[in-house]
């Protein structure tokens, strides 16, 4: 299980995407799920680093790519390890509707 650190994370600017990768186990199978956390990080008055899930004009724009990299990421990731499948989560799971080392993406950078 690789649940504690991403497999892949995606940046453009301050907003950055990263994507992590669990298994769950239906009916003797075990499937891999992915999950995709957002994030805007800023250098606040103080000169201290924070994070927020706020994102203005631009940075909607920059949110938008990194989570279609990610989206294309976690497709294709899926379809490598379970060819026959269009996304590999159990069927009837929420998922079904819709590791290594950390590997980062910058984006327009």
């Amino acid at each position: 299980m690789n649940g504690d650190r991403p497999i892949k994370t995606f940046k453009a600017g301050g907003v950055r995407v990263s994507v992590f990768q669990n298994e769950q186990q239906t009916e003797g199978r075990t499937y891999p799920v992915y999950r995709a956390v957002l994030e805007r990080t800023y250098q606040a008055q103080d000169g201290s680093w924070k994070s927020t899930n706020g994102y203005g004009g631009y940075d909607l724009a920059k949110a938008l790519v990194v989570l279609q990299k990610a989206f294309d990421f976690i497709v294709s990731t899926d379809h490598d390890q379970n060819p026959s499948m269009s996304m590999s989560a159990p069927p009837g799971s929420p998922e079904s509707r819709g590791a290594g080392q950390v590997q980062e993406e910058r984006i327009g950078e």
